[in-house]
């Protein structure tokens, strides 16, 4: 078990720092007494005490406002999304590679190196019953997995041209809220979502699709006590988290809030860009964590306030 780089004070950089993860992110490296700056496409932080710069990450005339004297730039902005990507394919061209580019072009021509930390996806493996190594085979089924596959080739691309350090993480399924907002995001916030105000959850294919869940809190402890150690430079890593079902997690949340589940046959169009199981092996960051995960999502799922 390495000892975290980020247990002495130290100079950070938050892009996309009104995001779901960034917001946390910036939050959470704030709390650990770091000096922190937010940067985003909005006027104002939405995280209390951030030093905050709106940034157009899609305007390359922006970027000689980011300041590159620091110890690592998390670049957490972006579009996300599964089919609206392909209405949309200009505008996720533009946020999650062109602004890559622009940040990576700003450092290629700046003094200091500092690491570049990008959150990639689960979407950019080929499913499978049998845990996800890193290596394992990769496809892309939506404009989004296509955009982040990308980002991780330019990362490479740009170290090995101009030794532009970087960590990619690779994240399956985050859920809570600490920082303000909906309850939670992505799968979970939509079955609390629709469990709350349908009283129903639809399963599509009865919610056979396993994934790995990790609280967004546990997602910024590794990237924190990670995204500088030595052993991670130039590398990806599968964030850790707990396997379960789809039907599993509706199952507990449609308990909670007196819901009822209903199977659902897959959309076509949905279908098609399904990934099956995706479960992480997690065992590389492991090895490198004192304590990979302080929640449990069946915990949490009993114990969290969704009267709001």
């Amino acid at each position: 078990m390495a000892i975290p780089t980020t247990l002495h004070p130290r100079r950070f950089a938050v892009l996309g720092s009104n995001g779901y993860l960034g917001r946390h992110l910036a939050a959470h490296l704030l709390a650990q007494g770091h000096e922190v700056a937010g940067y985003d496409l909005h006027p104002s932080s939405r995280v209390p005490g951030l030093p905050y710069r709106p940034l157009d990450t899609t305007d390359a005339a922006q970027w000689d406002q980011m300041e590159t004297r620091v110890d690592a730039l998390f670049f957490f902005s972006g579009l996300t999304g599964t089919r609206d990507g392909f209405e949309h394919y200009e505008s996720y061209l533009d946020a999650n590679e062109r602004s890559l580019l622009h940040m990576l072009n700003r450092l290629r021509q700046a003094e200091s190196r500092p690491r570049v930390v990008f959150p990639s996806s689960r979407l950019v493996y080929h499913g499978r019953p049998e845990p996800l190594p890193e290596d394992a085979a990769q496809e892309s089924k939506t404009v989004y997995s296509a955009n982040k596959r990308a980002g991780e080739a330019l990362l490479q691309a740009y170290r090995t041209a101009f030794d532009i350090p970087f960590t990619v993480y690779r994240i399956c399924v985050p859920y809570g809220n600490t920082a303000g907002g909906a309850y939670s995001f992505g799968t979970i916030g939509a079955f609390i979502r629709m469990a709350r105000e349908q009283g129903v959850i639809p399963l599509y294919g009865g919610g056979t699709p396993r994934r790995t869940f990790t609280h967004v809190q546990d997602v910024c402890a590794q990237i924190a006590d990670t995204a500088l150690l030595p052993e991670t430079e130039g590398q990806a890593f599968n964030v850790a988290g707990e396997a379960f079902s789809l039907a599993e997690v509706a199952e507990w949340i449609a308990e909670r809030l007196g819901a009822r589940i209903r199977a659902a046959p897959w959309p076509e169009a949905e279908l098609a860009i399904e990934s099956g199981d995706t479960v992480f092996d997690d065992s590389r960051i492991r090895s490198l964590l004192a304590v990979p995960l302080r929640f449990r999502l069946r915990d949490w799922i009993s114990a969290a306030d969704f009267s709001g």
